[in-house]
């Protein structure tokens, strides 16, 4: 990946052109943190910092899991619904197989750890500031800001896949046929989480290596980013 180039972005969810140009929002507990990020400043965190969180609101102990279960399927090798149950399974099925019986195999697909922005799309004080804080950011581009902001990651670290977009809330458990949950690290359960309407900026590292949380100074996104009450 080229540090010197801007990244490349992903849409991750539908929504066409307006999914990057409106605001998002960071809504934070000190009025320290939002005066760096107005001059700046970026606190990046991680997947696994989330997970080890003890906030209910913030924390979320299976970030980044998707489950997966077969269920029950009986069938021989050119039965291409076993032969896909079992895949997801983590079972090769040849097609010389015969009366092959697939039953309750779980698998779990982890995103290890990656470093991670989070953000709303709503402005909603009332909802926000008692678990996240009362002070708030709005980023008025959130596509250029991600831009920016994985363009300095990028020179820190260069293996780094930069993936954004909204947050889908709906079950990290699947079953047989039923389709994949959607983008690992993407994907929460509605309850507690849907009222956040999250807007997720992730950077997910080339090979298992340990993250840590830090601050990354970006004077580019001064431009973007503005307090208000």
């Amino acid at each position: 990946m080229d540090k010197n180039h801007p990244p490349t972005t992903f849409q991750l969810m539908a929504g066409g052109p307006a999914l990057f140009t409106s605001s998002v929002y960071k809504f934070v507990e000190r009025e320290t943190f939002a005066n760096d990020l107005v001059n700046g400043k970026i606190l990046i965190s991680t997947l696994e910092s989330c997970r080890k969180s003890e906030d209910p609101g913030r924390g979320d102990a299976l970030e980044g899991y998707q489950i997966y279960n077969s269920g029950y399927i009986n069938g021989d090798g050119t039965d291409t619904d076993l032969v896909k149950i079992a895949a997801r399974a983590g079972i090769k099925i040849d097609q010389t197989c015969k009366n092959i019986t697939v039953n309750n195999c779980t698998g779990t697909n982890i995103l290890q750890d990656a470093f991670v922005y989070c953000t709303t799309l709503g402005f909603s004080p009332k909802d926000l500031g008692p678990e996240f804080g009362n002070y708030c950011v709005e980023i008025t581009d959130r596509r250029r800001f991600f831009e920016l902001v994985t363009r300095k990651l990028l020179s820190v670290d260069c293996e780094l896949h930069p993936m954004l977009g909204a947050v889908r809330y709906s079950s990290r458990h699947y079953v047989g046929l039923e389709p994949h949950p959607g983008p690992m690290g993407f994907v929460k359960p509605p309850d507690p989480y849907a009222r956040q309407r999250e807007f997720r900026m992730l950077w997910i590292p080339v090979g298992n290596r340990p993250l840590e949380p830090f601050l990354l100074e970006v004077p580019e996104i001064k431009e973007l980013c503005f307090r208000i009450s």
